[in-house]
């Protein structure tokens, strides 16, 4: 007698959960639905700071342990914020005095479309990367 009883005390939270769910689709349609976006709004409100992975990511590449990569970086970060600059605004002499690493390449890294396509790998955030999913996304919707 009291087994049905059991499955009921269950599903109460999951029929909650399923209608807020309900709910939050039906606003999160509607503000997709009449979403504009203004990438140079957003590209102007971008703090240089998120592209200090990039530049851990890029003495990386040219041989430096990762370990060593992140205190350079954590240096060259410091020596920003202390000093009230961007780090987008360092020249290539100024970054080569953290690491001899450093070349003219380096400039690249702060370009954020270019930062961006360094994250296009499968599941990434990177342009193709996410094109990719959202094809998917649409498959299964379809």
């Amino acid at each position: 007698l009291t087994y049905y009883k059991d499955l009921q005390e269950d599903k109460e939270p999951f029929f909650d959960g399923a209608s807020s769910m309900e709910l939050v689709l039906r606003v999160f349609a509607n503000v997709v639905r009449t979403l504009s976006v203004r990438e140079e709004c957003i590209e102007r409100r971008l703090d240089p700071f998120l592209l200090a992975t990039d530049l851990a990511d890029y003495l990386v590449r040219k041989g430096l342990p990762f370990r060593l990569a992140h205190k350079v970086v954590g240096r060259i970060v410091g020596h920003c914020t202390q000093n009230d600059l961007p780090l987008t605004s360092l020249t290539l002499a100024q970054l080569a005095e953290f690491s001899p690493e450093f070349t003219s390449d380096v400039t690249e890294i702060f370009q954020w479309k270019q930062a961006l396509r360094g994250r296009d790998i499968a599941g990434g955030t990177g342009p193709s990367s996410v094109a990719e999913q959202i094809r998917k996304a649409r498959d299964l919707v379809h």
